[in-house]
């Protein structure tokens, strides 16, 4: 998940698009409001911890409330989606209204990511790098599958920890049956086009809670070249068994 809630300002499709967008990149979505009054009127309360505000700008009047807005919640990271074809002098009364990134539309799936990713980075939001356990058996069959699936499970719902749950991509994958899950990608996918990325990695993740997600295995064996499965599981390619970190 996204460190971060959003709430999004402004109405349409752009909006609707990029509400979703943000959804499927790990971003819960909080509130979304029309405008300022409406904001105020319908969450009196604002919460103390920053939420990403995210906003749609079409004309003046939208940098009008996004400039109010950005006044009466300083301090919360903004991400502005414009239009492609506005010249310096927008961007920069954009940039001035208080707009720390922005998104060109249409958009890319990339830039978004970029976007969000650099937004976490500038505001501290990423956690600390989290721990690794690897959970391996002696033979097949031993149960190693069941006990990672079981710890992983705990970790992020008793102690309340974000958690990955992996699988090697050297061996026929066992963990989205156990959780009764039909993965459309798998770790062949995100290991085999080369060193894994924070986007390799939201396509692939399938959710099984909200704190909990797995990177299924593989549907059948890789042939049995050393070189060919080495390719698959950089750095972690000792490991026969699922590994999680949260």
């Amino acid at each position: 998940m996204y460190p971060l809630k959003a709430v999004i300002l402004g109405s349409g499709a752009d909006a609707d698009q990029i509400g979703q967008a943000l959804i499927a990149s790990g971003v819960e979505i909080e509130r979304r409001f029309l405008d300022l009054p409406s904001l105020r009127q319908a969450w009196p309360d604002i919460p103390a911890e920053p939420r990403l505000l995210v906003s749609v700008l079409k004309n003046d009047d939208d940098l009008l409330r996004f400039r109010q807005v950005c006044d009466a919640l300083s301090g919360w990271p903004t991400l502005v989606a414009v239009g492609g074809d506005d010249d310096a002098q927008i961007l920069f009364r954009i940039n001035r209204a208080g707009a720390v990134q922005m998104l060109p539309l249409p958009w890319i799936p990339e830039d978004l990511h970029a976007s969000l990713d650099r937004l976490a980075a500038q505001y501290g939001l990423y956690p600390r790098p989290g721990k690794c356990i690897a959970v391996y058996g002696v033979v097949d069959g031993g149960g190693a599958a069941h006990i990672a699936a079981n710890l992983a499970y705990e970790i992020a719902e008793t102690w309340h920890q974000s958690t990955i749950l992996a699988e090697p991509a050297s061996s026929i994958g066992v963990l989205a049956e156990l959780f009764d899950l039909s993965p459309a990608q798998t770790t062949e996918d995100l290991y085999h086009t080369g060193i894994p990325t924070r986007d390799k990695v939201r396509q692939t993740a399938a959710r099984v809670t909200d704190r909990l997600l797995l990177l299924p295995g593989p549907h059948y064996k890789f042939p049995a070249d050393p070189q060919h499965q080495s390719m698959f599981m950089p750095r972690l390619k000792d490991f026969a068994d699922p590994l999680m970190w949260w």
